[in-house]
């Protein structure tokens, strides 16, 4: 998805999450598994290679666990990177 303003929706139905931009075109993740730590901070987390970055972890915020998503297989010698994206709470919440 292009940069933008989206809205994270972590109470899907079975642990899927819901990320929908303002024009509501949605896209729906669904988890392999939780990761255990603590964040404060609710964040996306992805993982980049060759300028393509795909959707690695969400982290909800306040929690003990965040959740982790498929992302494609690379190449190891070829460079990655991480990126965050921390999440705000929307005005009307």
């Amino acid at each position: 998805m292009a940069a933008g303003t989206y809205y994270v929706d972590f109470r899907g139905t079975e642990g899927t999450v819901t990320i929908r931009s303002l024009h509501h075109v949605a896209v729906l993740a669904k988890p392999i598994t939780h990761k255990d730590g603590t964040v404060e901070a609710p964040k996306l987390v992805f993982a980049c290679v060759r300028g393509t970055c795909s959707l690695s972890q969400i982290w909800p915020g306040n929690s003990r666990s965040g959740l982790v998503f498929n992302t494609p297989k690379r190449d190891p010698r070829e460079e990655s990177s991480l990126t965050e994206i921390r999440l705000r709470p929307a005005a009307a919440e």
